[in-house]
Order: structure tokens, then sequence, then C-alpha cells
């Protein structure tokens, strides 16, 4: 929360006081809006990674994870050495992922590339 005070207060500023003045160049508040959203569209992303990172901690989540990742690959007719090499991961790690018995979180990076070789996205990948 305290990540997020600086820009909650910011966007309060410009709806509720229309701040910047609107005495200021038309340039800097071309500046400060785009920073304004800049600054949120950041602030989603890491909030977006750190639930996905903080779910995938649970041995539970894992074993959803393999049977999706076994489930999707088998939808899109892939074997694990397609899907390994089309996530640039070695054939035994991908293994591992799609075994029920692993109870390794895997890196959110893993999780991307993965959600990438099997055309779905990161928050599909992950949604049970």
């Amino acid at each position: 929360m305290a990540f997020k005070l600086p820009y909650l207060l910011l966007g309060w500023l410009w709806h509720e006081y229309q701040f910047p003045p609107k005495s200021l160049s038309s340039d800097i508040a071309i500046v400060y809006t785009v920073f304004l959203y800049f600054t949120r569209l950041i602030s989603w992303l890491i909030s977006r990674k750190i639930k996905i990172i903080w779910a995938m901690t649970s041995p539970d989540v894992t074993r959803k994870l393999a049977k999706k990742l076994k489930q999707l690959r088998e939808k899109r007719g892939l074997t694990q050495e397609e899907v390994a090499e089309l996530a640039d991961l070695s054939t035994r790690h991908y293994q591992q992922l799609e075994s029920d018995r692993n109870l390794n979180a895997p890196q959110l990076d893993t999780l991307e590339k993965l959600a990438r070789a099997l055309k779905v996205k990161l928050t599909d990948l992950v949604d049970f």
C-alpha cells in the first residue's frame, strides 16, 4: 500500500483540484498526465505479478498448474518436447512442471514463457 500511496494522492489531486493548475503550460500538463498514467500502469503490472507469485506458493496450486499445463498441451495437440522447445525450456524441466509430484513453484518468467508457448494469457494459465 505504501508503494501506491503517492500515485493515489497524485490521482486524487488531479481529479479533485485540477492539479496541476490550468495556469501551467500545456506541455507541462501533458508531461504530468503521461507520468500519472504511466505510474498507474506500472503499479497495476506490479500488483498483477505479485498476486500471481503469491498464489503459486501452495503445493496444491502447483498440482493444479500441472493439470492445467497438461490439459492445454493436449488441447493443442503438442508433445512435452514441443512445448518445452517453444517455451525455451529443457524437456526435463517441462516434464517436472507437468508432473503432479512437483511441489516447487515455477518462477514467473517460466510461467510467462509457458503462456506464450501455449498461446494463452498468463492469468488464464494460473486461473484454476
